[in-house]
């Protein structure tokens, strides 16, 4: 999450606003639903398959999705079922 995109949550939701970030590859929605069930607001940057369980399992939360640019970083990195995948920041 960027510095603008943190400020204009506190700009419509208040300041004091809590965020907890996963900053990894998510291949179910499953990994994520406890934070999903803590949470009053949820942001995500998923693939639209998963956007719409998570829209399944979000309830009335409102949920937002963040407008990024994926800049590669040139290095690949392993993901648990061993495959690789390309790094983006």
């Amino acid at each position: 999450m960027t510095n603008d995109q943190l400020s204009d949550l506190e700009r419509i939701y208040g300041t004091g606003i809590k965020v907890v970030q996963t900053d990894k590859s998510i291949r179910e929605i499953s990994e994520i639903e406890p934070l999903v069930k803590a949470s009053d607001i949820i942001c995500a940057v998923l693939p639209i398959e998963l956007l719409q369980e998570l829209l399944n399992i979000a309830g009335d939360r409102p949920v937002l999705v963040g407008k990024n640019e994926r800049i590669p970083t040139g290095k690949m990195i392993q993901l648990p079922d061993g495959t690789q995948e390309q790094e983006y920041q």
